[in-house]
């Protein structure tokens, strides 16, 4: 039925979209990695990323044969679980910090280092680095838009890990840096006075660019363990987030078959059709 709906989608010649949405898929790739380059919020940083990696997503489909959709598919999955762990991570961080600004980042690496350990590693994953499961979608899209005749968009998978990796070290950089004088002060106030502090707007009432006031980089983080601090299902949620991720990379060559599969069907059905009309199975 979607093959059907979406037949032109997957037509590469004259009427076919498959060249308009490869070289969508290679716009949003560049749009999303240089403006997630420049955010200073992990939360925006997060969202720009994602926009890239429908980048990855769309070029793959638009290469409209059966390994690049298979690909395609694949990085939609796991691009949705290891976004899912570094948006759960970041919500972590903000309860922690009461900020999801980067400089407020600082310092991490000593007070939670269950929680950047996780983030590295689903970050490992959107650069694509072994033995993480982006890295085995990532390259699987490589070889198939390559092979589908765009060098190109295929260019922009490598170039687009690259600036992925700059700003995902720039993050745990900065994690990794012990906290400043003003922001170690800051961790001996009440969360009462940080809320105080976050509501300070400069004279005149304008914010900076971005719309932050200056001063919450580092609201007061809880004492004792930040990981054992996190409700179950957070901690559950990232365990089997983090097993998946590394499971998928192993079990990546299983899986892209099986959907290679599908994408047969969805690039050229006619062959299943023709069994389905004729009373043989596919």
């Amino acid at each position: 039925i979607v093959s059907l709906l979406f037949a032109d989608v997957f037509r590469g010649g004259p009427g076919g979209f498959g060249p308009l949405l490869v070289w969508a898929g290679f716009a949003s790739v560049l749009v999303g990695h240089l403006m997630a380059l420049r955010q200073v919020r992990l939360g925006r940083l997060l969202a720009y990323s994602s926009v890239a990696h429908i980048g990855y997503i769309v070029t793959a489909l638009g290469s409209a044969s059966a390994d690049s959709v298979a690909a395609g598919l694949f990085h939609l999955l796991n691009h949705g679980i290891l976004k899912a762990g570094l948006f759960l991570l970041t919500g972590c961080l903000v309860t922690l910090r009461g900020s999801d600004r980067l400089n407020a980042l600082r310092g991490m690496s000593r007070e939670a280092p269950g929680l950047v350990a996780l983030f590295a590693l689903f970050s490992l994953g959107m650069i694509g680095v072994p033995p993480v499961n982006g890295f085995f979608s990532k390259w699987a899209i490589l070889t198939s838009v390559m092979r589908a005749g765009h060098p190109v968009q295929a260019a922009a998978v490598v170039v687009g890990g690259l600036v992925a990796l700059l700003y995902y070290a720039r993050v745990m950089g900065l994690m990794c840096l012990p906290l400043r004088e003003d922001q170690a002060q800051r961790t001996d106030r009440s969360p009462g006075e940080a809320q105080s502090l976050r509501e300070i707007r400069p004279p005149g009432g304008t914010l900076p660019p971005g719309g932050d006031p200056p001063l919450p980089d580092g609201p007061p983080a809880p004492a004792g363990p930040a990981l054992q601090g996190l409700q179950w299902d957070a901690r559950t949620s990232l365990a089997l987030l983090a097993a998946f991720c590394l499971a998928l990379f192993f079990l990546g060559g299983p899986t892209l078959r099986m959907l290679s599969a599908v994408a047969r069907v969805v690039v050229a059905p006619q062959a299943y059709i023709q069994a389905i009309l004729a009373g043989v199975g596919p």
